[in-house]
């Protein structure tokens, strides 16, 4: 699985792709990696593998469970943040059946696509079709820095989704929408549903 990203990664305009890992059990793919200590969240990941950068860099934090990210969907995230935005990801349309499902993570935005809430429940409430968002963010070292310095929000201890403690202190998240035919691998079951997508690939 981790494989099927760090190849995406490596096909991307990324000039550096690194994976980033505490499980010695990664070792053994055929990938480039760094051991960091125990992280809570794939955003501490990343300073821990990349301590010192030029504030101006910008990092993409890609998740390993997400083995359908493609290419030209992590420019998209780069692509954003070179045009200056302060934090960007991604989403795509679901249904009411598969945005039901909490390990499906739903996003809200306005108008012009910056994101005003993410959820494990459905929302907006009375839609028909729903933004689920894609394991992906990309920024700028400074930012990254400054947002590992936020302190934990209540909305990011209810939901558990690390993102909300940057919108709890006010820095705006563009959400890109994108066509995705992507499942991310959360549970066991999601396994042969991504092999059948990738065989069909």
């Amino acid at each position: 699985m981790v494989e099927w990203v760090y190849d995406a990664a490596k096909a991307s305009e990324l000039d550096t792709v690194m994976v980033a890992t505490d499980d010695l059990r990664i070792l053994a793919a055929d990938v480039s990696v760094t051991m960091t200590g125990e992280c809570e969240s794939g955003t501490e990941r990343c300073l821990a593998a990349f301590p010192l950068r030029d504030d101006d860099d910008i990092i993409v934090n890609i998740q390993g469970d997400e083995p359908c990210i493609t290419p030209d969907l992590i420019n998209e995230v780069l692509r954003a943040v070179e045009g200056g935005a302060d934090v960007a990801t991604l989403c795509h349309s679901v249904d009411l059946q598969t945005a039901l499902n909490p390990d499906v993570v739903k996003v809200a935005v306005d108008v012009v696509d910056d994101a005003l809430y993410f959820s494990r429940c459905p929302i907006p409430h009375g839609s028909i079709s729903f933004k689920a968002h894609i394991g992906i963010y990309g920024y700028r070292f400074e930012m990254l820095k400054w947002s590992l310095g936020l302190p934990h929000g209540r909305n990011e201890i209810l939901e558990r989704l690390e993102q909300l403690r940057i919108l709890d202190a006010g820095c705006k998240i563009k959400v890109i929408p994108v066509k995705y035919d992507g499942h991310g691998v959360d549970r066991p079951a999601d396994v042969p549903v991504v092999e059948e997508i990738l065989t069909n690939r």
